[in-house]
């Protein structure tokens, strides 16, 4: 088994802990077959950050924290994309901090596949704001023809947003675990929520 790490993987240490965490487990399917979910599933994961700062709904929240769905919808379709749709799954790891939100992705993938996307990944950590931007254009042109595979979802994170973006490839038997981590800095919130909620009361 052999590991290779691109990015801003390790940003956030992993024996920091967090003031609130969540995890998930999908099949590819679930999501390819409905594609609308990958939309509602973000929309909860940011509610979830979301109301530690404020108690409206995610549509009235402050912009920072409803690009959580954003950015973590690009995310979930990117693995719902790449995984291999029946014998792997995908697996969501949520972890808020302070001042900040690390969102973790996880999908298996064939070989091919996770190489295919491997060189994609170096190419994107390499390259600056213009490189950036010429290769959004690039792959616009490109999804034209094939929008299955336009690996477009990371690079407009990397061009659009204020993030830390981190990718591992682990080898396995005969394909591929790829994990993604955004770290998405919330240092300009300031929270309406007041006090935590009581807890409710029985009887």
């Amino acid at each position: 088994m052999s590991a290779r790490t691109y990015g801003d993987f390790d940003f956030i240490p992993e024996d920091m802990i967090p003031e609130a965490q969540l995890g998930l487990m999908f099949q590819p399917i679930d999501l390819t077959a409905h594609w609308r979910r990958c939309g509602l599933i973000s929309d909860t994961i940011a509610s979830f950050v979301a109301y530690a700062y404020t108690q409206r709904s995610l549509e009235d929240a402050p912009p920072r924290l409803t690009g959580i769905s954003t950015v973590f919808q690009e995310l979930l379709e990117n693995a719902a994309k790449y995984s291999r749709k029946r014998e792997s799954d995908i697996q969501v790891r949520v972890r808020h901090y302070a001042r900040a939100v690390l969102l973790e992705v996880q999908n298996g993938a064939s070989k091919k596949r996770a190489r295919d996307f491997e060189a994609h990944v170096r190419k994107l950590m390499r390259a600056d704001a213009a490189a950036l931007d010429t290769m959004f254009i690039e792959t616009l042109e490109a999804s034209r023809e094939n929008d299955y595979q336009s690996g477009i979802g990371l690079l407009l994170l990397l061009k659009d947003y204020d993030v830390k973006v981190g990718v591992r490839f682990v080898t396995e038997g005969r394909g591929a675990r790829v994990t993604i981590r955004v770290v998405y800095m919330l240092d300009d919130v300031t929270g309406d929520a007041g006090e935590r909620d009581a807890a409710p009361t029985s009887g």
